[in-house]
């Protein structure tokens, strides 16, 4: 839950800008995403992607506010990834 704390201290700045990366387990991407929309009743579903495979990373997160990916799925895809806005 300490993640969820800091998120929500900078959750100004990943509602309308720059989206939150968050690097957790595969096995827990779906649980965190859950609890997202627990804690933060403000975001929809549409607004948490789920990135699922390496070519996952190519798709459009304008209306994404959370992207979250697996450290695995992270290094697969190498700088890419983060350099994406």
């Amino acid at each position: 839950f300490q993640a969820l704390a800091t998120a929500a201290c900078y959750s100004e700045e990943w509602q309308i800008g720059t989206p939150l990366l968050l690097v957790v387990p595969c096995s827990l991407r779906r649980q965190w995403a859950e609890e997202l929309e627990q804690k933060f009743p403000q975001l929809s579903p549409t607004h948490i992607h789920i990135v699922k495979t390496t070519t996952g990373g190519n798709e459009d997160f304008s209306s994404a506010r959370v992207v979250l990916i697996s450290y695995r799925l992270l290094v697969l895809m190498g700088h890419g990834f983060c350099s994406r806005r």
